[in-house]
């Protein structure tokens, strides 16, 4: 796996931490896992998916879903990376 250089370099996991391996722990089927690692991912997965599709058969109400997907990601992102850093680090 790709070592986070935000990590080493500052010493606290960055809000992405945990991502590879939770892809990994989706790729194997273990859901829960791969919830528990990084629970933005599905969100992410959707939104780069449902943009996939957008551009290849454009419809007029992708948008809309597309920036849900993105919020929700970077919601949940920021969520997890804040109870990581006060549950770890504190």
């Amino acid at each position: 796996m790709l070592p986070c250089s935000w990590k080493e370099s500052f010493g606290v996991e960055c809000p992405s931490c945990g991502a590879q391996r939770s892809f990994f722990s989706l790729i194997a089927g273990d859901i829960v896992s791969s919830l528990i690692l990084f629970p933005a991912l599905l969100p992410l997965l959707f939104t780069v998916l449902w943009v996939a599709l957008h551009l290849i058969w454009p419809q007029r109400f992708a948008a809309k879903w597309i920036v849900r997907g993105v919020v929700t990601t970077g919601g949940l992102m920021l969520i997890s990376w804040l109870f990581k850093i006060f549950t770890t680090y504190i």
